[in-house]
């Protein structure tokens, strides 16, 4: 399918895919590897007070 092929508000539905942690990390050090994401503990200290997985991880 291509892009001009969608339409706004149109949904896909696919099988479920359950991520792990171990998944979320990996997938974040390849493509987002900012500390909020990596490291628990200084993610702590920043404005989430938490580590956040990359915002298109859903």
């Amino acid at each position: 399918m291509k892009f001009d092929e969608f339409t706004v508000g149109q949904v896909f539905e696919t099988k479920s895919f359950k991520m792990t942690k171990a998944d979320i990390m990996r997938f974040a050090g390849e493509f987002d590897p900012q500390y909020m994401h990596l490291d628990e503990e200084k993610a702590k200290q920043g404005r989430f007070e938490e580590s956040s997985h990359p915002d298109y991880i859903h």
